[in-house]
């Protein structure tokens, strides 16, 4: 069968769109192995293949997220979302950013609206996590606990999530709750570095 000039160009699309699919997918495997630096490389990759994939800017930017490139970060998943505005996980993603950036208003913003999206979806114990630190840090101790105990039930293993409600606990005066949570989930090293940490955040507020 002889192929016309559009029937070609379209075969040569769909290979285009294959590799970029790829690269995508490598790359958020890279991700979950925090290989962060193949992570962006690989979606960079993807995106000069396919300027409007938005799966490759969000993997991208949780890669620059786990790197401290927060700016990018924030570009890359406002990028996603402008692609994709019911695109849950980039609003996880830009949340965080934002949460590191101590723009906590920003980022429970974006954290309610990927839990408003998609309230079960995977990465939902994150999302809640994220939200509940940025109350935290807004002195809205209540609703951070809320938060973390829902992430909580999400993942019962998620060592952050009792971490931070620990410190909201302790944040409200709490401090036999907060001392049996960071018991509970931690060694005795790590418990003394917890405590070392939320009285320093304490003296600061």
């Amino acid at each position: 069968m002889i192929l016309d000039h559009v029937g070609t160009h379209r075969v040569i699309q769909r290979f285009i769109d294959a590799i970029a699919l790829a690269y995508c997918y490598r790359g958020g495997a890279y991700c979950a192995l925090e290989q962060y630096e193949k992570a962006v490389e690989d979606c960079s990759r993807a995106i000069e293949l396919d300027p409007n994939f938005a799966s490759a800017y969000d993997y991208r930017g949780a890669a620059y997220c786990a790197l401290e490139q927060y700016e990018k970060a924030i570009e890359d998943c406002s990028r996603a979302i402008g692609l994709d505005p019911d695109y849950a996980s980039a609003y996880n993603n830009r949340g965080a950013a934002y949460c590191a950036l101590e723009q906590y208003e920003r980022a429970i913003e974006d954290c309610s609206r990927a839990i408003e999206l998609d309230p079960d979806y995977a990465s939902s114990a994150k999302v809640y996590n994220n939200r509940g630190v940025a109350y935290c840090a807004l002195e809205q101790y209540e609703r951070a606990i809320e938060d973390c105990n829902r992430a909580i039930e999400l993942d019962p293993y998620y060592d952050k999530a009792y971490y931070n409600r620990g410190a909201a606990y302790f944040a409200l005066e709490q401090y036999e709750r907060g001392m049996r949570i960071l018991i509970r989930q931690s060694s005795w090293i790590q418990i003394m570095l917890r405590l070392i940490i939320i009285v320093t955040m304490l003296m600061k507020s």
